[in-house]
């Protein structure tokens, strides 16, 4: 089965109020389209050219809603990332900023930075190559994740407790630099997403994400939506049953939930005031299980939010794991061209 609409065509129909073709949705494949081509995962994350061919062979072949470039501040504050041949980048080196490290200028100059110029690569690649066809979306780590990739995640959840005024000076310098960059995208024609996984409450507990994580995260969204005119979408892994309204309040325009929290609940809580996405399970599906997991995966997430009163659109509950059987990406898009055909059919779910 194959799409009758670019997502272009798709997005612009649905702000038009016009009839789709299929519930849109915000699977991606992350690292994982290095497998399309045949190269390694060092070599998409590393080379430009590679990482473009790999993002617009996924495109093409599974019908993506989005191709998106990643952009980290890390190795601009002096930590050093690991990009393994066949395995997920991981933070090899921390570092502890100084004061006087926090009170100097980071990313003055965002296009010529060169731990930025496979980003600038990738964006403006993917935008020549299918840009006319679907938009590129810009995916940053929220401020509490970046701070803790940069001094690290024990350092930065000590810190918040023993010497909360230098955690927030940290923060500070995280969020000032990241909106240098989403400055420096005034123009693009792009939209936003984060991904802030140790603002999760499996890690901190509410009072913690309101006064650390909330409102540097309100103050990268409000950047990100002058310069992209809509709204980021917004991921917590983990349990946020706790802070789902909190997260509604940062000014995201999309909640992505992890898909150890129940969508009923998520719906009863939020799906009023804020559009809904996720709860695929990645490793549990994705990874271990069968076709037929896939398929019934997603229809139970369909069943449990295809009538959130502000909308839902699946996707993964986390990244999704690069070694992901090929038999079941196959199998979670032609389930959703069944089951997402429009007009949706709650029946079949």
């Amino acid at each position: 089965m194959r799409d009758q609409m670019t997502p272009r065509e798709r997005y612009k129909a649905i702000a038009e109020g016009r009839p789709i073709d299929r519930i849109p949705h915000g699977f991606g494949l992350g690292e994982g389209a290095a497998k399309l081509i045949g190269i390694k995962v060092s070599e998409y994350c590393l080379e430009p050219k590679k990482q473009i061919e790999a993002c617009v062979a996924a495109y093409r072949k599974y019908g993506l809603d989005s191709v998106g470039s990643f952009a980290g501040m890390t190795d601009i504050f002096g930590a050093k990332s690991v990009f393994p041949d066949y395995g997920t980048p991981y933070i090899g080196n921390t570092v502890q900023l100084t004061w006087d490290d926090l009170n100097r200028p980071y990313l003055e100059h965002p296009k010529t930075e060169p731990a930025l110029r496979g980003f600038w690569d990738v964006l403006d690649g993917l935008n020549e190559a299918v840009g006319d066809e679907v938009r590129v979306n810009v995916s940053l780590e929220g401020p509490f994740s970046e701070a803790g990739r940069i001094i690290g995640v024990e350092s930065l959840l000590k810190n918040i407790i023993r010497d909360p005024e230098y955690a927030h000076a940290v923060l500070s310098k995280v969020v000032e630099t990241q909106i240098k960059l989403v400055d420096a995208l005034e123009g693009y024609d792009l939209s936003f997403g984060i991904f802030d996984p140790v603002a999760s409450g499996t890690l901190i507990n509410r009072s913690s994400y309101l006064e650390f994580a909330q409102p540097y995260e309100k103050k990268l969204f409000d950047a990100m939506t002058r310069v992209a005119g809509s709204k980021p979408m917004l991921h917590i892994c983990g349990n946020t049953s706790k802070i789902l309204k909190d997260m509604a309040a940062t000014g995201a325009g999309v909640l992505s939930i992890d898909n150890v929290m129940d969508l009923t609940f998520v719906k009863q809580e939020v799906g009023d005031i804020i559009p809904i996405t996720g709860n695929v399970k990645p490793a549990e599906t994705m990874l271990l299980g069968t076709p037929q997991d896939v398929e019934n995966d997603l229809r139970e997430c369909l069943r449990k939010a295809w009538d959130s009163p502000a909308g839902y659109t699946p996707s993964f509950g986390c990244g999704l794991p690069i070694e992901t059987p090929a038999e079941n990406l196959d199998a979670l898009f032609d389930a959703l061209r069944k089951y997402g055909k429009y007009p949706l059919n709650p029946e079949l779910f």
